[in-house]
């Protein structure tokens, strides 16, 4: 792309929020697996934009996070998808790291893209 803009660790803007790109990850495995992690000492809201694709199949969602620095807390909304599930997605507090963590429905190939936006503490 010739007008090709790249931020390496994510854009940080006047209004405390960061905006970021999270690693591609694919998976066989139908354990829950870490999409991604954020210090809760530093943010305490995250929205998240995911994409599994497996086959020709897709599934899209958003979910907004939050927590009391002990738990925290999840909910999805904006679920699309081309066929059946191709993962469901869960959060945790593992030492002062909030997890993303998405288990996929089969052992089949599943890549996952995601984009984040964490509002700081």
């Amino acid at each position: 792309m010739a007008n090709e803009f790249k931020v390496k660790n994510g854009l940080k803007f006047p209004d405390n929020s960061v905006h970021t790109t999270v690693p591609n990850l694919t998976t066989t495995s139908t354990t829950a697996t870490q999409l991604y992690a954020f210090d809760i000492n530093t943010f305490g809201t995250a929205k998240i934009l995911i994409q599994a694709t497996s086959g020709g199949q897709r599934h899209s969602s958003e979910l907004l996070v939050n927590h009391d620095g002990t738990v925290a807390y999840a909910t999805e909304y904006a679920i699309v998808k081309t066929s059946g599930n191709l993962f469901s997605v869960d959060v945790d507090i593992s030492s002062t790291n909030l997890r993303i963590m998405v288990t996929s429905a089969s052992t089949a190939s599943t890549s996952y893209k995601s984009s984040i936006v964490m509002m700081v503490v």
